[in-house]
């Protein structure tokens, strides 16, 4: 890590950052390494992983910043945590739909409904394939079977996967079969003393960390729309709770 840390600082870059779990001293021997070579400055932020194989960081973040400051470093401190996952999943796993894939037949979205969540239309010779194909964005989508044209002037072939992500609008189409991601979400990342992977969790987690860290993140923007529709955290799929905007401000709100 500090060959490799040397290198990028001599080809130009100002700063690294460190993404550690476990291993404490290693980490930091290699700030301390660092600091030597490139200043203090160097490694600019710790993402700590406090989720998963990290978990048990939760109750000991203070320790991190304080072997990282006795080592010399200047670094940020920013802590990550999961959100709530889906198991397999989301579209597409080990040769199958993932675990979290529910059909709808015969609908797709609605023609007058809001299409701002709309992401591209691809042409696939079967549902399953445009389930393998799913960009990670989509929370839902719906697939023609025949040829679909709506009033709002768009248009769809035999074959056509239309995506969206956010929530769905359902109207009749008896040409076309709709897919969405909701079945069951939970916490299987975040350990105790966490009671879920919630935006609320998350936020009250922050505030427990309090001045002891610079910041936040989570892990992963997939799990989050595999969750979306899935009424985890007492959402729905009309008005869904967990969403990126939730967890976000789940953080701030923590850090504030």
């Amino acid at each position: 890590m500090v060959n490799f840390a040397n290198t990028l600082a001599n080809i130009g870059y100002a700063h690294v950052t460190f993404c550690p779990y476990s291993e404490q001293s290693i980490w930091y021997d290699t700030m301390k390494s660092l600091v030597a070579t490139q200043g203090s400055n160097f490694v600019n932020a710790i993402h700590l992983q406090c989720y998963s194989g990290g978990g048990g960081n939760i109750d000991n973040v203070s320790d991190w910043v304080t072997g990282f400051k006795k080592a010399g470093g200047n670094a940020l401190m920013i802590p990550g945590l999961a959100t709530n996952q889906a198991e397999p999943g989301p579209w597409w796993y080990q040769c199958g739909p993932g675990g979290n894939v529910q059909k709808v037949p015969n609908v797709a979205m609605y023609e007058g409904g809001n299409w701002d969540n709309y992401l591209y239309t691809q042409n696939f010779p079967t549902a399953e394939a445009a389930m393998w194909k799913a960009p990670t964005a989509a929370s839902f989508f719906f697939y023609c079977r025949s040829p679909l044209i709506l009033t709002n002037g768009r248009s769809f072939t035999p074959g056509d996967a239309v995506y969206f992500t956010g929530s769905p609008w359902w109207g009749s189409a008896p040409q076309c079969d709709a897919y969405y991601l909701g079945g069951t979400c939970n916490n299987s990342y975040n350990p105790p003393p966490m009671t879920g992977a919630c935006p609320s969790d998350l936020q009250s987690q922050y505030k427990t960390w309090g001045s002891t860290v610079d910041g936040g993140f989570i892990w992963l923007y997939d799990s989050i729309i595999s969750c979306l529709l899935s009424t985890c955290c007492g959402g729905s799929m009309d008005q869904p709770i967990a969403t990126a905007l939730a967890y976000r401000q789940a953080i701030t709100n923590g850090l504030s």
